[in-house]
């Protein structure tokens, strides 16, 4: 894009670069992701799930009343071994 920002006006190339952008932040997530399943952070048993999926959701014991950050609740994940607290 530094090829293109030579020749036009930035005010052109506003989506390109918000796109450009979008597309950056999703790849990292996607490699965060990744990477959290390589190491075992992120585990699940299909099976499991299939068969409780309650288990996914963790009642929080203050409920959320504002647009504010909501306090941290655990994320609870199963594998093969059992339960995982985050």
């Amino acid at each position: 894009m530094s090829g293109l920002g030579q020749h036009l006006h930035r005010l052109l190339l506003l989506e390109l670069d918000y796109v450009r952008a979008l597309r950056t932040g999703e790849l990292m997530w996607v490699r965060a992701l990744l990477q959290d399943m390589h190491d075992g952070r992120l585990t699940w048993d299909a099976a499991a799930l299939r068969e409780h999926p309650e288990q996914l959701v963790v009642a929080s014991a203050q409920p959320v009343t504002s647009l504010e950050t909501p306090p941290e609740t655990p994320l609870r994940l199963l594998n093969g071994r059992g339960e995982h607290s985050f």
